[in-house]
């Protein structure tokens, strides 16, 4: 009896897993680089945000968004480094 509700529990876990993504996985730097996309799933995303906030989609979409918004230069940022390095020649 113990065997066969541990069966239908591992093979009901399965099916739910595939269950309600019809739609690819998008990572975070797909998503800074087409902003219609972008903006198409955050607005998704937070009119449904008790079924769809957690999704990988939404996550992704939410992370670039910040990523974007505050933006931190790093060092293949030319134009702020260079800025950077003149103000440090002159002060």
């Amino acid at each position: 009896m113990k065997w066969t509700l541990a069966i239908i529990c591992s093979l009901g876990m399965l099916t739910a897993t595939g269950c309600g993504q019809s739609e690819p996985v998008q990572t975070a730097d797909w998503y800074k680089a087409n902003d219609a996309a972008r903006k198409a799933m955050l607005e998704k995303c937070n009119n449904n945000p008790g079924e769809l906030g957690g999704s990988p989609n939404c996550v992704n979409a939410a992370a670039a968004a910040r990523q974007l918004f505050f933006r931190v230069p790093g060092p293949s940022d030319r134009s702020l480094n260079e800025r950077y390095r003149s103000l440090n020649e002159r002060y």
